[in-house]
């Protein structure tokens, strides 16, 4: 089954190749300034809450997830060229390190129950049996179509396909590589973080999300290849 334009350019502003359009490419050095801003502080100690943007009396919760958030924009993969992001991450991870700190007791306790979202990617909760497809490990296609490559792969493989061969009869451009099994919580994350930079339309924001995608991945791969499984089938 082939999925009509799906190796083609998006009609939505693509950010694989030439883009036709980068709407909030004023928002960007706005976005970054703010952080470095905010890292480099005043006068004296910097404070942590105003560094990492949460309330005080914030969860741990939401101090991991701004923390997250942050330190993205930060990564020397998506930083310009030249431009030295050191002393704001270390200043973020200050922050972060402070903040945690100030916490008793364990992320299994009654306010934050449900613990670390993130930590799925070190210990899964289930089978990893759900297939992914890295869309930043596609060569001719918009991370924008994230969601029509999962489709497109999950059909195949439904239809008794290998999801790979069925990817490269109609056009598509990858790795073996980029198809990874994950559990259902894995899966969720990825494709949330995939779901909030896509409605960002922003270069920027995207490529945070191929890096957020990337360290995940690789610390799926190592904790899912130790658990026993029925399927054996992920990368």
């Amino acid at each position: 089954m082939v999925i009509p334009g799906l190796a083609q350019q998006s009609a939505r502003s693509c950010l694989v190749g030439r883009a036709p359009s980068r709407p909030d490419t004023a928002a960007r050095p706005r976005r970054r300034g703010a952080v470095l801003a905010a890292a480099a502080g005043g006068r004296g100690e910097p404070d942590p809450y105003a560094l990492l943007q949460v309330s005080r009396g914030a969860s741990r919760r939401a101090i991991r997830a701004a923390y997250i958030e942050r330190i993205k924009l930060l990564h020397p993969d998506v930083s310009p060229p030249g431009e030295d992001t050191t002393a704001a991450a270390a200043a973020l991870n200050a922050a972060y390190e402070a903040l945690m700190d100030g916490f008793s007791g364990s992320w299994d306790s009654e306010e934050e129950e449900d613990g670390d979202p993130l930590s799925v990617f070190d210990q899964p909760e289930a089978e990893p049996d759900q297939l992914f497809v890295n869309p930043f490990a596609v060569y001719n296609i918009s991370p924008l179509q994230w969601e029509e490559l999962q489709a497109a792969a999950r059909a195949a493989e439904a239809a008794g396909q290998d999801p790979w061969s069925a990817l490269q009869q109609q056009g598509v451009q990858c790795s073996e590589g980029a198809f990874v099994y994950l559990s259902p919580a894995q899966l969720a994350a990825l494709e949330a973080e995939l779901a909030t930079a896509s409605a960002a339309m922003d270069v920027i924001r995207m490529e945070a999300a191929a890096y957020f995608v990337s360290d995940c991945l690789l610390r799926a791969r190592v904790a899912n290849n130790r658990m026993p499984t029925s399927a054996g089938r992920w990368g």
